[in-house]
């Protein structure tokens, strides 16, 4: 008896209907958007590579009405890109090719060396045209797969750029020229002018295979040879978990298997055979996600697939520290925290507060090729890297406090090395900090014995060790600089990890202040906890921009609000929704700061954040935009630590216009810096029709930041007591920082 041919595809495109399952979703969202009332919508399919994007682009010919779509499939693997003419060649060529084998549609042959002489002459004018006279009424629906390819070889370049504003010129201008693009990526990932091409489609991500699908998938195409038994089908899906590629590669592997034992049914002990097998045959798959992860993604990886030992069992965030720290490599946590979001996003681990791998077989093929003490080398520049940041962000609370002081500052740990040494305080000792940081304090300040603080030290570095504290102060004279102050204080900075000490020494120089007290007091008084301290040292050392009185001018206007602590009450103990909602705030305004925005108030659970006051900002329009951006991917990094039924929405608005700024309130008792004016009104009311964690724009915005932020289509907004309709665009792509 003749052996029987294996049905399924490891690697291939399935484009036979009869191997094909599932996707009904993707289908009927392409058949329901892209014909329009006016002219038909672009349609993006993205996802993770091999999960069927080039399949579903196979079977639509299958799937949509002949009468109004002519499908052809563009594959840019085999167009060699080597400039605008000779892409509009190949796809002329293509056009010509799919149309005559698919539906018997023929077209005058094409002469090259005329084409090439004004090549979008002739694609549009003689190309397009014979093509309209041949359809009639129906559209081409142009299926370009693997459309980074243009990207990449722009980024070579080899590709014009103008390529981007050529496709979008022929979406614009021709209503039966369709396009249909498949992408690797999603919006985020793009660079800028490629995004350009994609940001007036509809988006639809091509994800695993639901489990009715995929089990189809396993039995159908063997129905009349064998029988997979339902524990059988279960283990299956819980190793690939309906990734489409997996799911083909092991059952053509237990294919194989039948065929050496011809069984009548295939239990699990076969699929258990087989596994090593298929980690083999999707060698080259699995390495690929491993090389296209950061160093931190791949600690994480290899971590998870050592605790898991033998089962793909969930695991969170802290065991994963801990055992990298048993390795003597400290990740900081917030280095894990952004590599678990990245897989997660990538689909490789999936989970809320703890996580596993999302295709078992992923977990495998680490367990086996990437060892921890390997990967420990394969890394061993972030882990330097790790170690140095670790170290800095240590001192990171202290450095923002001193960084609103505008004398000098020094901080020494609790084994007597300096660890900061600002520049005021280099003046005033005649030290140079550079030179200074990372020595013992006794080999840096013997040069100046005036100070008398050796043993003032080191008396508080025992103190601090008995946990004793007592807090200092002196004052002394240095010959060429005159009268100073001396204040020591004890900090504790505490990470996640761990606890490290400071001691901090305020060395204030008598001589040399530039505001009185009364002034210093008034400007921290307004602004302490509002502003970045950065911000507050400046406007010690310049008072002379504050016009406290009130100014009129042109300010960007961020609101964000968290919806839902409202029914969050009704499950929550009073204290437990403050404390929630402080959290959250805080994330939002360390984001403000980030961006040295002016927070000038707390509405409830909402906050209100002004840009280009007090100080001048040239680029207040896009430091809005990116603290919105950067609350929004805070809150969501935060929410990944929070039980699923603690989980709140909240909607941010950005808005640009005139405002009067300056102090209110009663004078002599309590007064706030704040804006008023239209352009608050609306932002505020921007801010209440967002909702889903989206970040509204108004249009006074996008005209400054267009060219660094990619947004939806606009669409209008009637503002509640306002006599006109708003332009609203919706934040799609993290800003860049041009």
């Amino acid at each position: 008896m003749s052996p029987h041919i294996n049905p399924y595809i490891a690697g291939n495109p399935v484009t036979a209907p009869e191997m094909f399952f599932g996707r009904e979703d993707v289908f009927s969202f392409i058949q329901q958007n892209l014909m329009g009332q006016h002219r038909d919508s672009v349609i993006v399919l993205y996802g993770q590579q091999r999960t069927g994007k080039t399949s579903v682009l196979s079977q639509m010919r299958h799937r949509l009405d002949t009468a109004r779509y002519l499908c052809v499939f563009t594959d840019l693997h085999g167009f060699a890109l080597d400039g605008l003419g000779g892409f509009l060649w190949d796809l002329a060529k293509n056009i010509t090719r799919v149309l005559h084998r698919d539906y018997q549609i023929g077209l005058p042959d094409l002469n090259r060396s005329e084409f090439m002489t004004d090549p979008r002459h002739s694609f549009e004018v003689e190309f397009l045209n014979q093509v309209w006279l041949a359809i009639g009424k129906r559209h081409i629906l142009l299926m370009l797969d693997e459309a980074a390819r243009l990207q990449e070889q722009v980024q070579a370049g080899k590709l014009e750029q103008g390529i981007f504003e050529y496709m979008r010129h022929l979406m614009q201008h021709y209503e039966q020229l369709n396009f249909l693009f498949s992408l690797g990526s999603s919006l985020e990932e793009m660079e800028k002018e490629y995004t350009f091409l994609f940001n007036v489609g509809l988006y639809k991500k091509i994800s695993f295979l639901h489990k009715d699908a995929a089990s189809a998938l396993i039995t159908l195409p063997i129905k009349s040879l064998y029988r997979v038994t339902p524990p059988t089908l279960e283990r299956i899906f819980q190793v690939t978990s309906g990734h489409p590629y997996y799911t083909q590669l092991l059952c053509h592997c237990l294919f194989n298997c039948w065929q050496q034992q011809h069984t009548s049914e295939i239990e699990i002990k076969h699929v258990e055979e087989v596994l090593d097998e298929v980690i083999e045959l999707g060698h080259a798959v699995l390495k690929q996600a491993w090389e296209e992860s950061s160093s931190g993604e791949k600690a994480v990886m290899a971590a998870m697939a050592a605790v898991m030992s033998e089962q793909n069992g969930h695991i969170g965030i802290e065991s994963l520290s801990q055992i990298w720290k048993s390795r003597d490599v400290d990740i900081p946590k917030g280095e894990i925290t952004r590599s678990v979001q990245s897989l997660t996003s990538r689909e490789i681990i999936a989970g809320l507060h703890e996580y596993i791998f999302t295709v078992d077989l992923q977990r495998l093929w680490v367990r086996k090729h990437k060892r921890l003490e390997g990967v420990k080398e394969e890394i061993a520049a972030a882990i330097r890297e790790w170690a140095s940041h670790s170290t800095k962000e240590g001192s990171y609370h202290i450095e923002n406090i001193f960084a609103s002081i505008a004398n000098g500052a020094i901080t020494i740990n609790s084994s007597g090395i300096i660890t900061a040494f600002n520049e005021v305080a280099g003046l005033i000792l005649n030290q140079k900090p550079i030179e200074s940081v990372g020595k013992h304090y006794q080999e840096v300040f013997k040069t100046v014995p005036q100070l008398e603080q050796i043993g003032q030290l080191r008396n508080i570095l025992i103190q601090h060790e008995n946990g004793t504290v007592v807090l200092h102060s002196a004052t002394c004279e240095i010959p060429s600089h005159g009268l100073i102050n001396l204040n020591f204080n004890d900090f504790s900075s505490q990470d996640v990890e761990d606890t490290s000490t400071a001691i901090a020494q305020v060395v204030d120089d008598h001589h040399e202040r530039k505001l009185s007290d009364v002034e210093t007091k008034q400007i921290r008084r307004l602004f302490e906890g509002y502003v970045h301290p950065h911000v507050i040292q400046q406007l010690i050392r310049d008072p002379a921009v504050l016009d406290l009185g009130g100014e009129t001018k042109e300010i960007s206007v961020v609101f964000a609000d968290i919806r839902g602590y409202t029914s969050l009450s009704e499950r929550m103990a009073p204290e437990d929704v403050m404390n929630l909602i402080n959290r959250y705030l805080q994330i939002m305004c360390e984001a403000i700061w980030e961006e040295e925005g002016t927070i000038t108030a707390f509405q409830g659970a909402a906050l209100m954040a002004i840009f280009n006051a007090p100080l001048q900002q040239k680029n207040h329009a896009l430091r809005a935009v990116r603290s919105a951006w950067k609350m929004r991917e805070a809150v969501e990094l935060y929410q990944h630590s929070q039980p699923e039924e603690i989980i709140v929405r909240y909607g941010i608005s950005v808005n640009t216009g005139l405002a009067t700024v300056g102090n209110v309130g009663s004078q002599g008792r309590l007064q706030n810096y704040t804006a008023i004016g239209d352009v608050v009104n609306v932002a505020s009311r921007l801010r209440d029709a967002a909702t889903d964690n989206n970040i509204y724009l108004n249009d006074s915005t996008y005209i400054q930041v267009y060219r660094h932020v990619k947004v939806s289509q606009a669409f209008p907004l009637q503002v509640k007591n306002k006599g006109r309709t708003n332009p609203i665009c919706l934040v799609r792509k993290k800003p860049n920082h041009s």
